[in-house]
């Protein structure tokens, strides 16, 4: 697509102006609309007009004669496009006639004319040197009838024309390179000769939604893009003939079906693949995994998917989208090829809510790298990022009750990168306390640890806050009927600075904030934040500083939430501070690689529905 600076589209308007300063029908070209209705109004065109071009035209409430355009011999460019407002009211010019009628054709190139009112292409209408047509949002009813010879025609664009029910014969435009016909609601038919277009690139069929059928065979060698999507209900897709290598991009919807069409396996040149509303899909297909050239995936609305695929296969792959899926859990590293850049995803599911008297905790004793099956949140694959060291990852979970009204449970975690401390892991949950056996806590302004000399070698750092959930409470915040329709949640900026200081002094001051919901929802709930320091940068750093050597550390927190980037951030009240130096022999060490859930904030007996966001880009 070419595109032309401004000062260069003015000079070239004045250099036209001058042309003929006194009648703009004696002009090559006419772009302004006060000069465009001068001419139709006043009958003064002549054959100097090559150009029409009427962007946006105000409406008027002149008639015009069609017979304006008999002496534009020389006419090789017509577009008329009215405002957005007008095109599927009234027309923004009334005609005597239909201008397409009386128009001479020999030269003519280009025509786009949104919102073309007439049901069909007038049969003396014979543009033998046409190469795009473009009618947009037009009443046309049928194109053309029988047989139009265009053999000069590439692009065709009737896009939501909402009265168009069936395509043209092709037959005579066999150097086609472009169909748009996406929005034609009413559409039914199409000719079988778009399925023999051996020069077609671009098809586009989506949102139609009468449409049923296509040709039973196509034979599209140079196809490059396709989209066959939304309302469309096609009852069966054609056969694809011959080599379809070729074919770089795919988007598709199968609402019915629980399985993807067998012919998708020729497909294998595909770089893009947008699969929408596979609502019946319960397994990925696997032939997706020998797509060895895919470097782009959306899954939107699978509702059945359960299970995250292994990706690991798809060395090419650098972005992955799965919305509106049934998947619930931090996806392990493994399954995730090494050339990703960005990974979004979001689950939905009914969950059984398991009998526990189990209080709220930060961390549990287990053995990881692992992923639980069960419905509490696990985030030990966050261990795992952690060990791979080239992704950042952000999850958030949210568990509502069965009338989807009220937030039973959250929690969230995620792996980031900073300067102070090269990987760490950090998560959060409602309702919350320090774990009973972290000792060094205080409900002061810092808190304080005894050294002794302890500082061993591998040691590292737990962090942990508690603060009141109200104050997070955001009246522009999504709502929890959003969180139903939407496949994203607002997120705020926490931001936590720590400072640290010695019986020598301060010892260094470090900050790291992590993405929160943002929600219109105020809870009378504690919320608990940690933060997880591995050992090796940890240790580095602080040896460093020779603080093997001092009898004490202490640590001071201050915290703020950012709802917005143009505003100035909100000081955030912390009530209990704790931190634990964890040991390589510490009987705990491991409980710091797993986030437990918050367990019974409802009904032990009640099955419940729960939210999952969870995105990661790379760090590379």
């Amino acid at each position: 697509m070419l595109f032309m600076h401004d000062l260069l589209k003015t000079m070239g308007e004045e250099m036209v102006r001058r042309e003929c300063l006194e009648e703009p029908g004696r002009r090559s070209r006419l772009c302004h609309h006060e000069d465009i209705f001068h001419v139709l109004k006043n009958n003064t065109e002549t054959e100097a007009i090559e150009g029409i071009v009427l962007d946006f035209c105000p409406e008027t409430k002149n008639r015009f004669n069609a017979k304006a355009f008999s002496k534009m011999r020389k006419l090789r460019y017509l577009k008329i496009i009215p405002r957005i407002s007008q095109i599927y009211g009234s027309p923004t010019i009334e005609w005597h006639g239909d201008p397409l009628k009386s128009m001479p054709t020999n030269e003519l190139r280009f025509l786009h004319w949104s919102g073309y009112h007439l049901k069909t292409l007038p049969s003396s209408f014979q543009p033998k040197n046409l190469t795009v047509l473009r009618m947009t949002c037009s009443r046309i009813k049928q194109l053309w009838k029988g047989l139009m010879i265009l053999e000069t025609l590439k692009h065709l664009n009737l896009s939501y024309s909402k009265n168009l029910i069936e395509t043209p014969d092709f037959t005579g435009a066999p150097n086609l390179e472009v169909i748009f016909l996406a929005g034609c609601k009413s559409l039914y038919k199409v000719h079988p000769s778009i399925g023999v277009l051996k020069r077609l690139k671009i098809m586009v069929l989506s949102h139609c939604g009468c449409l049923r059928r296509l040709p039973d065979q196509f034979c599209l060698e140079s196809l490059e893009f396709m989209s066959l999507t939304e309302r469309s209900r096609l009852e069966k897709l054609p056969e694809f003939l011959g080599d379809m290598t070729s074919l770089k991009g795919l988007v598709f919807t199968e609402p019915i079906k629980t399985n993807l069409p067998s012919s998708f396996k020729s497909f294998s040149g595909l770089r893009h693949l947008h699969l929408k509303d596979c609502k019946n899909i319960s397994v990925f297909p696997c032939f997706i995994c020998s797509l060895s050239y895919l470097d782009r995936l959306w899954l939107d609305g699978w509702s059945r998917l359960e299970k995250f695929p292994d990706l690991s296969r798809l060395e090419c792959l650098t972005h992955f989208t799965a919305l509106g899926t049934a998947i619930t859990q931090i996806p392990s590293v493994n399954l995730i090829p090494k050339s990703i850049r960005s990974l979004s995803l979001e689950g939905r599911k009914w969950m059984p809510r398991k009998s526990t008297t189990d209080s709220a905790i930060f961390f549990k004793d287990c053995s990881l790298p692992k992923q639980s099956s069960d419905a509490t949140y696990d985030i030990g694959s966050l261990v795992e990022y952690q060990m791979e060291g080239v992704f950042e990852v952000e999850a958030v979970y949210i568990d509502f009750d069965s009338e989807r009204e009220n937030i039973l449970d959250m929690a969230g975690g995620g792996r980031v990168r900073n300067s102070f401390y090269a990987d760490a892991i950090y998560g959060w949950s409602l309702g919350s306390g320090i774990p009973k056996w972290v000792h060094n806590k205080s409900n002061g302004s810092s808190v304080k640890i005894d050294l002794e000399g302890n500082m061993k070698l591998g040691m590292g750092c737990a962090i942990f806050i508690v603060c009141d959930y109200h104050q997070f409470h955001s009246p522009q915040g999504t709502s929890i009927s959003s969180l139903f329709k939407e496949s994203f949640i607002y997120s705020s900026h926490v931001g936590f600075t720590f400072c640290f200081e010695t019986d020598e002094g301060n010892l260094e001051d470090f900050f790291y904030y992590l993405l929160f919901p943002s929600l219109d929802v105020s809870l009378d709930e504690p919320i608990g934040f940690w933060a997880y320091i591995p050992a090796p940068p940890f240790l580095e750093r602080w040896k460093s500083n020779n603080l093997d050597k001092r009898s004490f550390i202490k640590m001071s927190i201050t915290a703020e939430m950012d709802y917005c980037l143009y505003r100035r951030p909100i000081q955030v009240e912390v009530k209990e501070r704790g931190m634990h130096l964890v040991c390589p022999d510490d009987d705990n060490s491991q409980s710091y690689n797993s986030i437990a859930p918050h367990l019974g904030l409802g009904s032990s007996n009640l099955d419940f529905y729960r939210g999952f966001y969870y995105s990661l880009t790379t760090t590379k």
